[in-house]
């Protein structure tokens, strides 16, 4: 089997998903799945993902009826085979020693969780931003809560991507993406995982990912007018509360 599976929700990103599996396909560590879950796309994403499909054999291609990033990517933690899942959005990049990072930071079994850092490439700016210090540290369960919230070590972690989790904890507790929550579902996500975790956590400030925000990215809408799925945000942060 695998060690990896990358699950990539897909919705109308025909201008990015292309360059996104290719970054996939270059890892530098071969010993991967990639599933691509279409939620629903009208555009002619489906087709660069299924050609890509077609012409390697890591990746799968599925398709469902519109329902949102959450139930994608549930879908696609439903269909995974791999000891470690880790999340990709279609019009991001993963770097390309990301895997080999992972395989590195996940070689002790008491490891449960793994996190590298990301590189942020903006539509606003014509520089990346990237993290100058250096760390790669073991941590409790409880510290690395805190970085959900107090990420003084890095900058934002509250995104599920530039992660990894072990499967078997998936499952046997029934931890999924909560489709009710429109925003903040991500750290959610990590936080019901964290609770979870009994043993250790790896991080380091390698660099696995590269998010690129873009004017018509999920938070460049939001940031543009007020919507009421915002609101939901709020619900994310008593269900957090609650765990």
């Amino acid at each position: 089997m695998p060690k990896f599976s990358i699950i990539i929700p897909l919705y109308n990103a025909e201008r990015y998903i292309g360059q996104c599996l290719d970054s996939i396909a270059e890892q530098s560590y071969p010993d991967f799945e990639v599933i691509i879950v279409d939620d629903g796309s009208t555009d002619n994403g489906a087709l660069i993902a299924k050609s890509m499909a077609e012409k390697d054999p890591r990746f799968v291609y599925y398709y469902k009826e519109n329902g949102g990033v959450s139930s994608a990517r549930n879908l696609g933690i439903d269909k995974a085979k791999s000891e470690w899942i880790s999340f990709v959005d279609a019009d991001d990049l993963l770097l390309p020693d990301a895997l080999t990072t992972f395989a590195n930071l996940c070689s002790d079994n008491d490891i449960e969780m793994a996190m590298g850092t990301y590189i942020e490439e903006s539509y606003l700016l014509k520089e990346c931003f990237k993290e100058a210090r250096t760390f790669d540290l073991i941590l409790s369960r409880d510290r690395i809560m805190e970085l959900m919230f107090m990420p003084h070590l890095y900058n934002y972690q509250g995104s599920a991507c530039g992660k990894v989790y072990r499967r078997n904890l998936l499952n046997d507790n029934h931890i999924r993406f909560n489709t009710s929550i429109a925003i903040n579902e991500d750290r959610l996500f990590c936080v019901e995982y964290i609770c979870l975790i009994t043993q250790r956590v790896r991080f380091t400030s390698f660099p696995v990912y590269k998010y690129i925000k873009r004017a018509d990215g999920t938070m460049g809408s939001f940031s543009n007018s007020f919507k009421p799925t915002l609101l939901s945000d709020f619900d994310a942060s008593l269900i957090m509360l609650d765990r």
